[in-house]
This record gives structure tokens, sequence and C-alpha cells, in this order.
């Protein structure tokens, strides 16, 4: 029963730390510096173009939206999602080749 608790209370910070995270994401940042990571990342084509999707039903709606922020958006909705939601969804994902192609 003890490794029970154990494992509940563990379970509990965890979820707890995860949703501070989350939220210190979405907060505003004024007066704060952010450092900013710049990355890059490989995906197929289709789903690219889901994201000038996006960017589209968004003009439509009167916000001009970013690649960066309608990504950054969605990380942020994605980080809400249970373990077994996000586990769902990434192994819904067809497995692609990352890096670069090579030159020639």
């Amino acid at each position: 029963m003890a490794t029970t608790r154990a494992a509940s209370n563990t379970s509990k910070k965890r979820k707890s730390a995860e949703k501070k995270v989350a939220e210190t994401a979405v907060k505003s940042t004024k007066g704060k510096k952010i450092k900013l990571i710049r990355d890059s990342f490989t995906m197929p084509e289709p789903e690219y173009e889901l994201v000038s999707l996006l960017k589209r039903r968004c003009i439509k709606n009167g916000f001009a939206a970013k690649k960066s922020e309608i990504l950054r958006a969605a990380v942020i909705s994605f980080s809400t999602h249970s373990d077994a939601a996000v586990i769902r969804a990434l192994k819904a994902l067809a497995v692609i080749k990352s890096g670069r192609p090579p030159k020639g």
C-alpha cells in the first residue's frame, strides 16, 4: 500500500509541475526578457500545408498569425492533453526521415 501512495504522490507532483510549466508558458511576460530558441525541423508537406491553412483561417477572422505563433499555440494546447492522448496522437504520425537531404 505504501508504494501505491508513493507512486500516487509522485504522479501528483509531476502533474503539478507540468501544469506550472504550461501555465508559465502561457502567462504574459511583460517586463521579463525570455530567451528565444531557434530550431529547425522536418515535416511532411500535407502537415506543413495545415499550418498555411490555419494562417488563412486566422486572416479570415481578422488576425494575422505567424507560423511560429501557430506552432507555439499548438504546442501549448497539446501540452494540456492527457498522457494517453499525447501518445495516441504521436503514434498516429507517419515516421519520417529527419535531417537535411544530401548535397548533390
